[in-house]
This record gives C-alpha cells, structure tokens and sequence, in this order.
C-alpha cells in the first residue's frame, strides 16, 4: 500500500537499502495500492540499451494468464502433470494458460482458449518470465509449444513475431485527421487483427462519413487500406471536392461493417506523413501527393421536385424553394462546440444562387456547404 500519486508509472520502486527492485506500473487511489512490474526484462533491456544494440521483443499474438492448480484441473490438467511440475518448481503455485488468441495471428489455429502450456522447446515453463525469454531470444524462428486440451496433449508449432514489426512508428494526417496503423494493444483490447487502418482523430474529411475516433478504415473508393501505405496511396488519388464511398468499421461493434460517403475536402489543411526516428525518437515530417481539383466544371441540372396534397397549395408555391444544408466546419474557431449542423434554407434568387437560412445552420463564414435540392 505504497499509494504512489499518478505520473509516477515507469519510476523505480526502492527497497530501504536504495536498491531497484520493481517498476511502478499502475495504482489503485481508493485503496492506496499500486502495482509493480518485475525487473527481470527490464534488466536485459537496460544491458541491450547500454551496449547500443536493439532490444527484441518477441510475440505469438496471444493471451496468457498464470493461473492456480486448482483452477487448471477444472480445465482439464492431469494430475501427473501436476503433480511434476510441482516438483520440478516447488515455489511455484500455477502454470501458464491461454486466455485468447488474436485473429490472424501466429498462433491463430494453433492455439485456443483454455489451453496449459507445458513445454516450450522441449523446457518446462510455469511463469512469464521464461515465456518472454524464450520468445524474445527466438524473434523470427519457430517454436514448439506442448499444450495441453482439455484430456490430451498436443504439440504445435508457431511462428515467433517481432513486435515492432506490429507496433505504430508512423502516421498520417489527412484532412485535419490522424490514421495510423492498428497497434497490438488495440488489437488485444478488442479482439481484432493487428491489421489496417486506424483513426486516432477523424478530423474534418473523416468525419463526414461519421468515421469517428475508434474507427477501422478497410477501404476508400472502392480500393482496399490494409495499411498506412495503401492508405495514403488511395487517398491520393482522390479528387478535391469529390465525394466517395468509404468502408469501415467501428472498435465498439467490429462483426458490423460500415459504408458511408465522405466529402473529399482536402483544400483546409495539409495531408503528410510522420516516421518515427528510432535512433534520436524524433518525429520526420514528409509531404504527400493530396488530391488534386477535378477538372469536371459543375453544370445546370434539373431536378424534379414533388407535390404536396391540396390541402396544402399554400406550402406548395415555397417548396421547391426550400432546400437541406449541411455545414462542415473545419476548425473549431469563435466559440464554436460542434463541427457539423444541419438545418432548412430558403432560395431567394435563382439567378444569383442566394440562400437564405438561420445561425444555426450556418453558424460562422469558415467551412464547406453541402445544399440538396428535391
């Protein structure tokens, strides 16, 4: 119950002897509790860092928890194997189990909930600690898992993943938004692939498909965004003023697709790229193709506007006067709480294109008008 005050994640936990022995992680203020984190990885990172060399991390995109013996016979573990493990590690009260396995993943197929890791490589494993030495000394090789299901053992095989190999180093911003790709702890999180694009700040151009933060963006025109890349790509390609289809899908419901219309308005804001120095941990900025104008020149058209009943001829001499507004508003300037209002205008020259409409729906000069005839 050290109740360590917020701010204080990542600093060392001392012993009365000025010795290092954990890193704060998290706390609990109502209980004055916090919790630590064990030195063991952090102790060969630091050597790693000291010698100049990289730090691998390792990962199968996969859950454990350790869990007690009790707890692991009800999911099935046989008494023997209990019952050696405890000899091979007397202080030890549990093993490792699974809890989930991402999607698309290196363990995906081989692994499932509920499954006791036994062996890795042939060594018995019962804490995290060996687990993480393992996979992060075998970064881009195979390892042999023995598991055991329900009332048999099995062996499988899994590919050891970099996970920085799934960790975000860089972002775009585009149309006053940030995308970057979905990182493993989204991934974790929510139980998705640690695939395609994700929107951290919807922005002005986003938003008028309602691709709000939290969003996964699958594709834009009709072209497939498995990453950052294809991304900004097809994005590019794009015309300034257009308004074309985007598919995508919210972290709070992601077995429910969305497909919404965006209006491509990139001439507000700026649309490039930020790559993360790995070495001095700075952010380089590049500049990217934005959509250029269209070279399509609006023309007259002519709309066929509906009657109303009899009952109602009054009304009807105004109404094909009256049209929708939609106002995007790229920056929140001039007190303003809301980017988005929409609300009745009234055509009072044709000739002209005069609109008239309330402070509500127009609220300020800066933005872009979307007007729907019929």
């Amino acid at each position: 119950a050290s109740g360590t005050s917020g701010g204080s994640s990542g600093s060392p936990v001392l012993d009365i002897y000025g010795d290092a022995v954990a890193l704060n992680a998290g706390g609990s203020s109502r209980a004055a509790s916090s919790f630590y984190l064990p030195l063991n990885r952090i102790v060969r990172a630091l050597d790693l860092v000291r010698r100049e060399q990289p730090v691998p991390r390792g990962t199968i995109q996969a859950e454990l928890e350790h869990l007690p013996y009790d707890e692991l016979r009800r999911l099935g573990l046989d008494m023997s194997i209990e019952t050696k493990m405890r000899e091979t590690f007397p202080a030890s009260q549990g093993m490792l189990a699974v809890r989930a396995v991402l999607p698309k993943g290196p363990a995906d197929g081989s692994l499932r909930s509920g499954d006791i890791v036994v062996a890795i490589n042939g060594q018995p494993v019962v804490d995290f600690v060996r687990f993480e030495d393992i996979t992060d000394t075998n970064v881009g090789k195979d390892i042999q898992l023995n598991v055991w299901r329900g009332n048999k053992a099995y062996d499988v095989r899994i590919g050891v993943q970099d996970i920085e190999a799934i960790t975000p180093h860089s972002y775009v911003e585009v149309g006053g938004g940030v995308v970057n790709e979905v990182s493993y702890q989204i991934a974790r999180s929510y139980g998705i692939p640690a695939v395609g694009v994700y929107v951290a700040s919807s922005g002005h151009v986003l938003s008028s498909a309602s691709a709000w933060r939290g969003s996964v963006v699958e594709s834009i025109g009709g072209t497939l965004t498995p990453n950052l890349e294809r991304f900004a790509a097809a994005f590019s390609m794009l015309r300034d003023g257009s308004r074309v289809p985007i598919k995508y899908f919210s972290l709070e419901q992601p077995h429910k697709q969305k497909v919404a219309i965006m209006n491509v308005t990139t001439h507000w804001h700026a649309m490039r790229m930020a790559n993360r120095d790995m070495r001095t941990g700075q952010w380089i900025f590049k500049d990217l193709k934005a959509p250029a104008q269209s070279p399509e020149k609006l023309a007259p058209q002519t709309a066929s506007i509906g009657r109303l009943p009899s009952s109602l001829a009054p009304a009807d001499k105004v109404w094909p006067s009256v049209v929708l507004l939609d106002f995007h508003c790229p920056y929140l300037i001039d007190g303003m709480k809301s980017t988005q209002f929409l609300g009745p205008g009234l055509i009072i020259d044709k000739d002209c294109g005069y609109i008239v409409c309330d402070r509500d729906t127009v609220p300020i000069g800066v933005g872009d008008v979307y007007i729907t005839i019929a």
